[in-house]
């Protein structure tokens, strides 16, 4: 099965330097790999030297633990609050590649993107998912981050990742300059 979604996230990965730090907001939610969901924490794992992934909910850790134990793959799992923990953490390297895929709430992204961006690398990436329209936000997850980003030096580039039933899923990639 292709998924679409983790062959953008792959090919971003190709463009970080050797062992980076990867941390990603929001867990794997499911058991099984679906197209929809691109099964970030897997194929981010896979590609880390170091990987975090943070969730408030203990439910997704327990079942995002489960899985990463059966893929094989090593990752520091942490519970909290994903602006928080960017803020608060004392990270000991840059992260390399920050994915925020989270909350549907954009200001709850907006959050996360503004706490992120401090501990970036030169050349960083911070992947939003679910840029497409959801509701009243035109840019979805990313109606707030991704303008704050741009107006602060950073490039934007939105790319579909999925076509189903008529509906279009897209994440957006922006890099600093």
């Amino acid at each position: 099965m292709e998924n679409p979604k983790a062959t953008l996230l792959m090919r971003l990965c190709d463009l970080l330097p050797e062992n980076p730090t990867i941390v990603e907001i929001g867990s794997a939610r499911s058991l099984i790999e679906d197209p929809t969901d691109g099964w970030s924490t897997v194929y981010l794992g896979r590609r880390a030297a170091t990987f975090y992934s943070v969730d408030n909910s203990a439910e997704v850790m327990a079942i995002a633990q489960r899985v990463l134990s059966r893929e094989g793959v090593h990752c520091m799992l942490i519970h909290g609050d994903g602006a928080e923990v960017l803020t608060t953490w004392d990270w000991d390297q840059p992260i390399h590649l920050l994915y925020l895929d989270s909350s549907n709430n954009p200001y709850d992204t907006f959050l996360q993107a503004k706490a992120g961006r401090r501990n970036m690398s030169p050349g960083g990436i911070i992947v939003i998912d679910d840029v497409q329209p959801i509701g009243a936000n035109w840019f979805g997850k990313g109606t707030l981050a991704i303008p704050f980003l741009i107006q602060n030096g950073w490039t934007c580039t939105i790319e579909p990742t999925l076509w189903q039933d008529g509906n279009c899923w897209a994440m957006a990639w922006l890099r600093r300059q």
